[in-house]
């Protein structure tokens, strides 16, 4: 009977181990990837523990949008910090942390604070509402939603958006032309002596 030294069983172990790890990765990707999605400027973070929503919420905004997914408020908040979509989609009730309070702790973080945010939860009470508004969220769609509402949805938030960046941008400028002025006023007065 042939024994198989120390060494050989550590490699089966470690390679039975990695085996494991990529069969769990596996099963846990939800959506696939597209081939063109880099080419899409818009990116969209999605933070459900449903499987099925995220492919759902995937199904009806990949064609115009990149998607990032995570399955909890503690890994949502982590990505949107790492990523800075463009708008969040979030569930209410999710392990770790929940859609409130992933909410709250965007607008509490500087990076963040300004991205649009779409709760989607099965409780659709005013009191969940309000709750919702007054962490900071920007929409709320109850459960079960239509495909055409989340769209709009989503397309409204970012048209917002980009307003307010315009605003804002144009501010600036008008900012920059008065100091640009005062300053060539004040550099004009000397070298006029």
């Amino acid at each position: 009977e042939m024994v198989r030294p120390d060494w050989t069983d550590n490699i089966v172990v470690r390679d039975e181990f990695r085996l494991m790890e990529v069969a769990q990765a596996t099963e846990r990707r939800i959506v696939e990837r597209d081939a063109d999605e880099r080419s899409r400027g818009r990116t969209i973070l999605v933070v459900e523990d449903t499987p099925d929503v995220v492919r759902l919420v995937h199904l009806i905004l990949r064609q115009q949008f990149r998607i990032f997914t995570a399955p909890d408020g503690k890994r949502g908040l982590e990505l949107a910090l790492r990523e800075a979509p463009h708008l969040i989609i979030t569930d209410l009730m999710m392990p770790e942390m929940d859609g409130y309070e992933l909410t709250r702790a965007l607008r509490a973080h500087e990076r963040t604070k300004h991205i649009p945010v779409v709760m989607l939860t099965a409780r659709g009470e005013v009191e969940d509402r309000v709750q919702g508004l007054e962490s900071g969220v920007s929409a709320y769609l109850t459960k079960p939603f239509a495909a055409r509402e989340l769209l709009t949805t989503v397309r409204k938030l970012l048209e917002v958006q980009d307003s307010t960046t315009d605003l804002v941008l144009t501010r600036q400028m008008d900012s920059m032309e008065i100091v640009a002025g005062g300053l060539a006023h004040e550099i004009n007065n000397p070298l006029n002596y």
